[in-house]
């Protein structure tokens, strides 16, 4: 049985995925349906774990991302 590629996933893909989603229903461009639709997919790749969570600690992440702005 071939392995299924895992793709890491965290907090802020999380929040920004679905608030992009909820985006698109207000401009009109899906619909309701279609939202939930593709959490549904979502949630089920999160559950089958093709979409793998990953804990950052996010405060790191940005501190380290800002100071190599600055370089």
């Amino acid at each position: 049985m071939r392995a299924v590629p895992q793709i890491p996933f965290t907090q802020l893909h999380e929040l920004e995925v679905r608030n992009a989603l909820q985006s698109l229903v207000g401009r009109g461009l899906i619909t309701r349906d279609e939202c939930r639709a593709v959490f549904a997919q979502l949630d089920g790749d999160l559950d089958s774990q093709r979409l793998a969570r990953v804990s950052l600690d996010l405060d790191r992440v940005f501190t380290s991302a800002s100071d190599l702005s600055r370089t």
